[in-house]
């Protein structure tokens, strides 16, 4: 993956199991507010982000992660599951969290060696409901920090 690739309003982007996506400095995946993505691998065969040069910090950027997610109000929510996200400045972004929101479902994914956060966070209201994310079988190692708070 080379730059910034979009999702869509009203698309999804399916990322198969077994896949292994290389992104090059500064890159990322984001959806917009109703674009979705379902990264969905299994445990034999989970889907592999990580940096093509091999170093730490080497996609995303500092107020994203190398995919980035959103909340959202009407429709399905985007689903990653059993993903591992590696060296990247951020990991997973999870975007636009409100009490009316759905959030999108991140379980069984591992985030390890990420500069920053595993799970970068932004709420769209002051006390927002964030998710147990540890509670849902995400396992984090050699990240910045584990999970953001809003911002």
């Amino acid at each position: 993956v080379s730059g910034i690739i979009t999702v869509a309003d009203d698309v999804t982007l399916t990322i198969e199991a077994g896949a292994l996506l290389r992104l090059q400095p500064a890159s990322r995946i984001a959806t917009t507010r109703a674009g979705r993505v379902e990264s969905v691998g299994t445990a034999e065969a989970p889907i592999l982000f990580t940096s093509a040069n091999g170093l730490s910090g080497g996609f995303g950027a500092g107020a994203e992660g190398g995919l980035n997610i959103f909340a959202v109000e009407t429709g399905e929510p985007s689903v990653v599951e059993h993903t591992i996200i590696e060296r990247g400045i951020h990991g997973l972004g999870v975007f636009g969290l409100s009490s009316n929101a759905d959030p999108p479902v991140v379980r069984n994914n591992t985030l390890r060696d990420n500069e920053n956060f595993g799970i970068f966070l932004t709420c769209d209201e002051v006390g927002a409901p964030v998710p147990d994310f540890a509670a849902d079988g995400n396992l984090f190692f050699k990240n910045g920090g584990e999970v953001s708070t809003c911002e």
